[in-house]
Formats: structure tokens, sequence, C-alpha cells
């Protein structure tokens, strides 16, 4: 139906890629952590719409603009908007998690 191994797969190794930046930065200061996770956000949603908009526009024979107008330029704030409640979730979220565990 929607979904393929290659689509899975991409979306594994993407967010493999964002655990492994976090872990690696995980002993930055509070602030500098934020500013990567968003930056980090930021660039894995712009690489999705990328490869989203090359296959649609392949796929519905379409030209590249045609693409963005109709699936990615309608999404961007709402997107934008998400990254930033998940930001201000993440350090309320990862303290209670922290006290959970310890």
């Amino acid at each position: 139906c929607c979904f393929s191994t290659d689509t899975l797969t991409i979306a594994f190794i993407i967010a493999f890629t964002a655990q492994t930046l976090e872990k690696r930065y995980s002993t930055l200061k509070y602030p500098v952590r934020l500013a990567i996770m968003t930056a980090s956000s930021i660039f894995a949603t712009a690489v999705l719409y990328t490869i989203g908009t090359l296959w649609y526009a392949w796929y519905a024979g379409v030209t590249v603009s045609a693409a963005l107008t109709t699936t990615v330029i309608p999404f961007i704030p709402f997107d934008l908007i998400k990254i930033g409640f998940a930001m201000a979730a993440i350090y309320p979220a990862r303290k209670r998690i922290t006290k959970a565990y310890a």
C-alpha cells in the first residue's frame, strides 16, 4: 500500500542518525543541545521533503515546482510548529524520564 521497505529503511537511517547525534552531543550544555536538536530536526524534515517531492514529481509526472506547491509548501508552517512543540517538550520530558529510571 503506502509504505515500501525502502521508505522504512530510509526512515530508520534518519532516526538512527538523529539518535547518534543526540548521544554524541549529550554532554554539551542544554541550550547548545537544544540548538543542535532543532537544527537536526529542520534538516531531517528538509531531507524528507526533498525525497518526497522528487518521488512525487516522478510518480505523478509533474514538475518539481508543481510538486513543491502541492506537497511541501502547505505543510511547512505546521511542521515548524511541530518542531517547536517538540523542542519545548524535550527538557521537561527528559527530566521526568531520567528521574523515573534513576
